[in-house]
């Protein structure tokens, strides 16, 4: 399925704890992993009459980062050997991360990439970091946001200790678009090489009053619901299809909802699925540099991991 997983680390519990899970899934499709540390550009002092002593020279900065960086490649190695996992590391300097990791992946022919997030409580869970977001809406490769569990403190052991990611059941939302079909379709093809079962979603509007006369309500309810199971059946069909041929076994399920993000996060929980294959946007205006609105509301609230398909 994937031939070579890019893992971006800083060294920090969060990309520890995303790592290991990252390896996981490598060794679980049987790819390689490519490794990646961004450190930031020397910065030059602005007046260099008041340089302090100890500021080190740009030669002396780039040798530190360069052994920061392998540090940081190193315990990514360490989890990648212990798996049988292929593992190459780069290091790059540079201040730009997001687009350094994209580039990354181009180059090394990368199919994904892998990429920790906190998953936080209360306003945290509105954003995602800026440098996930980024790379999410500049990427042309699907891209795996992994939540890591957040304690109350840096280096809290509730990241370090995050599960080891094993993939058995897996959501696929559609709504009929030719991009949700190709997401489909990478779902149930990382089923196949795995050994998961899918489970294909259609989330319908729910029906809202609007008719002045009340005798056309019940009529209108029914042609409403009627064609929205309509669409459910044709676009489940597809899905059914699709895994039948490879082989995969598969569920299907229609609900009526009008905030599908929480429809497919409640979905997801209900079936005990550890992960949900999406499209980056949907029926609803789509735009080459933005993630649809419901992709965004999942990739904010949902607990388990996300594979975003461009």
């Amino acid at each position: 399925m994937y031939r070579n997983i890019l893992i971006p680390t800083d060294g920090s519990p969060l990309s520890t704890a995303a790592a290991h899970a990252g390896v996981a899934l490598a060794a679980q499709c049987g790819a390689a992993v490519v490794g990646v540390h961004v450190a930031p550009e020397y910065q030059y002092p602005v007046n260099i009459e008041i340089v302090v002593p100890e500021y080190p020279t740009e030669d002396d900065y780039r040798a530190a980062m360069r052994r920061r960086a392998a540090d940081y490649l190193d315990q990514v190695r360490a989890e990648a050997d212990a798996l049988g996992v292929r593992f190459h590391g780069i290091t790059v300097l540079a201040d730009n991360t997001a687009d350094q990791i994209v580039h990354a992946a181009g180059q090394n022919g990368c199919d994904l990439i892998f990429i920790g997030s906190h998953g936080r409580s209360g306003l945290g869970q509105l954003l995602l970091g800026s440098t996930t977001h980024k790379i999410l809406t500049s990427c042309k490769i699907p891209a795996l946001v992994y939540r890591v569990p957040h304690g109350r403190g840096p280096g809290d052991a509730a990241q370090a200790a995050a599960p080891a990611l094993r993939i058995r059941r897996i959501l696929l939302p559609t709504d009929g678009s030719a991009l949700s079909e190709a997401a489909a379709q990478h779902g149930i093809a990382l089923a196949a090489a795995i050994g998961a079962s899918v489970v294909g979603m259609h989330v319908m509007p729910e029906f809202h009053t609007f008719a002045y006369h009340t005798e056309l309500l019940e009529d209108t309810r029914a042609m409403f619901e009627e064609e929205s199971r309509e669409y459910a059946r044709k676009f489940l069909a597809a899905v059914e299809s699709a895994a039948r041929t490879a082989g995969v076994e598969c569920l299907t399920t229609d609900v009526a909802h009008d905030h599908p993000w929480e429809a497919m996060i409640d979905t997801a929980r209900e079936l005990g699925c550890d992960l949900i294959v999406m499209a980056s946007h949907g029926r609803k205006g789509v735009r080459s540099l933005l993630m649809g609105s419901e992709t965004q509301k999942v990739l904010n609230h949902c607990a388990i991991p996300v594979i975003v398909y461009r």
